[in-house]
Formats: C-alpha cells, sequence, structure tokens
C-alpha cells in the first residue's frame, strides 16, 4: 500500500520528516526520531515551524490512545509500531515495482 493512498501513512511520513528537513537531522540519526515519544516532543518544539507541528499534531492526533495520556500509552505505543511497520513495508513494496 503506498503511503499517499492511506491518510495515516502520509501523516506518519509528514510527522517524521518535516522535523527532519527543518532541524537538518542527518540520515544516519534518522531512525532515533521515529520514536512516538521523540515525535510528540516536536508538537510543541518552536524550533519547528507552524505547519511542521501542525504535521505532527496531526499525526498524534490520528494514533489510537496517544491523547488518552497514560492510559491509552500502550495502545498508542502498539498502533505506532504497527504504522512504522507498515510505512517501512510500503517503501520496500513500491521500490520493487
Amino acid at each position: 500500500m503506498e503511503a499517499n493512498k492511506n491518510p495515516i501513512l502520509t501523516a506518519y511520513m509528514r510527522a517524521c520528516f518535516a522535523p527532519v528537513v527543518e532541524l537538518h537531522i542527518d540520515a544516519e540519526s534518522m531512525s532515533n526520531y521515529a520514536d512516538l515519544d521523540k515525535i510528540a516532543t516536536f508538537e510543541t518544539d518552536q524550533r519547528l515551524s507552524q505547519d511542521a507541528r501542525a504535521d505532527v499534531r496531526s499525526y498524534l492526533d490520528m494514533v489510537s490512545g496517544f491523547r488518552n495520556g497514560q492510559l491509552g500509552a500502550a495502545a498508542a505505543k502498539a498502533h505506532h509500531e504497527a504504522i512504522r511497520k507498515e510505512f517501512l513495508m510500503s517503501l520496500g513494496s513500491s521500490s520493487q515495482g
């Protein structure tokens, strides 16, 4: 499934890559920014543009349980991990053809 055909994959991609681009994070360090807790810090990071923070906020709003605090933390992390895996799989399938 292509990211542009799945709104949550598109939101994930934007939430991950906008901070990387705006903060000039090198490709080697990029995987450190795919963690849900790290992505969440970008929602209020004033070094980012309003648009980048809005991209992060949009993604976090889509992650099941994220806005439920501790009650939803485990569900949110599991959902985020499933989204991340689906995104990585979509990258692999799009490169194959």
